[in-house]
């Protein structure tokens, strides 16, 4: 865990990003390339963009590992895997200067190598985030716009229900618990490793007061305070941020195919915030 600040405008795009597995053949290529025409223009009528990488920048299987198949595994030799991914980064770095990396589970398996994603991050002047960070994001005078908590990630959202709503419901209230009480005044709160692209917003409640003369409505998302010390569980915005990584391709047959696993979605999350408030997260399918 680390404790970052960052200076941002009241307005600006966040890209939630990461594990795109640098050194696996089955990265999708064109939807990095996708993101990084997209961080280099304006968004959403805005034109500030940041971004905050979930880690697994690279693949991390060696040719000692017993996950590796020459077939499936582009590039074996990590610093080769960790120099690619310092150009990946490069068209993002040219917009964004102070972005975060964080560092997941395959950068982690290298450790007999030495850190390599602080060496991606001190290589591209990125913020070095750990494998979880709480990312303060104040305006030019120091005042807190809202605190963000970052994670890799290490636990899967599965569910098993039989219906595609109930399934979405479970998966979101999963997310939920794994990060709720990681920070209690983050405002955003964000896991990257399962390789799904959702999120949870907050939901407003009904509730009633009075006024000594007359019962009065509201609604609990009236009440949310980005600065707050302590921000309710159900008033935050949560975010899975997708992945950069097939499961599936013609002519190959990777882990994901020999496991059995369902289909997910490539993509990414931009969090949009207006006027030093959260307003939407929106999917970036690719």
């Amino acid at each position: 865990m680390i404790l970052l600040e960052r200076r941002v405008p009241e307005s600006f795009n966040y890209f939630l990003i990461g594990d795109d597995h640098e050194g696996a053949s089955f990265r999708h290529n064109m939807g990095w390339n996708r993101l990084c025409e997209m961080f280099s223009k304006s968004y959403g009528g805005c034109k500030k963009n940041i971004f905050c990488h979930h880690g697994d920048a690279l693949e991390g299987i060696t040719v000692s590992d017993n996950r590796y198949d020459p077939r499936t595994n582009r590039e074996p030799i990590p610093l080769r895997q960790a120099a690619q991914v310092i150009e990946n980064l490069r068209p993002l770095c040219d917009v964004d200067r102070e972005g975060v990396l964080l560092a997941g589970n395959h950068e982690m398996t290298l450790k007999n190598f030495g850190n390599l994603a602080r060496f991606v991050a001190d290589m591209t002047g990125l913020h070095y985030g750990t494998c979880a960070c709480k990312i303060h994001l104040v305006d030019k005078k120091g005042r807190t716009i809202f605190k963000h908590f970052a994670s890799h990630g290490r636990k899967s959202i599965n569910s098993s229900a039989d219906d595609p709503i109930r399934r979405k419901a479970n998966r979101r209230l999963i997310l939920k618990r794994h990060l709720a009480k990681k920070a209690g005044d983050c405002a955003l709160m964000s896991k990257g490793h399962t390789h799904q692209l959702f999120y949870c917003q907050p939901e407003p409640e009904l509730f009633l007061t009075d006024d000594g003369k007359d019962l009065n409505a509201g609604y609990t998302t009236d009440l949310i305070d980005h600065t707050a010390p302590y921000i309710d569980p159900s008033l935050r915005w949560y975010v899975n941020t997708g992945c950069f990584l097939r499961l599936y391709k013609l002519g190959e047959s990777g882990y994901g195919e020999m496991a059995e696993y369902d289909p997910t979605e490539l993509g990414f999350a931009i969090v949009r915030v207006r006027d030093r408030k959260i307003v939407a997260v929106d999917e970036v399918r690719i």
